[in-house]
């Protein structure tokens, strides 16, 4: 299946994309991406033991809590919005792909400054076939290009080293035709 990710995602439908994000892509990010076996044993004796519960919720917001972590979220099928207090909290949430959110230096500027737009669904940033950059205008960049997770809209699988390689090569090309 693997091999025909890339090919799969580009010939599908806009409408069948958002319905594969919506309701599919939990399931492949939790299937898909295993953790190694010893950490996947110790979940398993924590779950066990009664220490640990797993349940699938949306994320409300942080509450001030002198004492370790308190949240709020709201549990999948429910309407109400719960708070759950611990010392700890883990954000297992994964990679946030739509650039818009990212809280990072990078990516906030070459929005702002119209050099990049939001891929395809939001997800990463938009690119031709060899990852050449589109900006707010949808003008192919000369100069900035992307590989990898930024292509995530594009490609879909776009983080494993067999499809970043693959990327890479087209990229590798199209810089050698400049």
């Amino acid at each position: 299946m693997r091999a025909h990710i890339g090919r799969l995602w580009s010939q599908a439908s806009e409408r069948e994309k958002r319905q594969f994000v919506r309701h599919v892509r939990p399931w492949w990010e939790s299937h898909h991406h295993r953790s190694p076996p010893l950490s996947a044993q110790l979940v398993a004796r924590l779950h066990e033991a009664g220490r640990l519960r797993i349940r699938a919720a949306s994320f409300q917001g942080l509450v001030p809590s002198v004492e370790g972590v308190s949240i709020r979220v709201r549990y999948r099928g429910e309407h109400v919005i719960s708070q759950v207090s611990g010392a700890a909290l883990i954000n297992s949430s994964g990679i946030e792909y739509d650039w818009r959110r990212v809280a990072r230096p990078l990516p906030q500027q070459l929005l702002k400054r119209g050099l990049i737009r939001p891929g395809p669904l939001a997800l990463g940033i938009a690119a031709d076939a060899s990852g050449a950059v589109l900006d707010a205008q949808g003008q192919v960049s000369q100069r900035l290009f992307a590989m990898g997770p930024p292509l995530r809209g594009m490609w879909w699988e776009s983080t494993a080293v067999t499809d970043v390689a693959i990327q890479a090569k087209a990229l590798a090309l199209k810089l050698t035709q400049l």
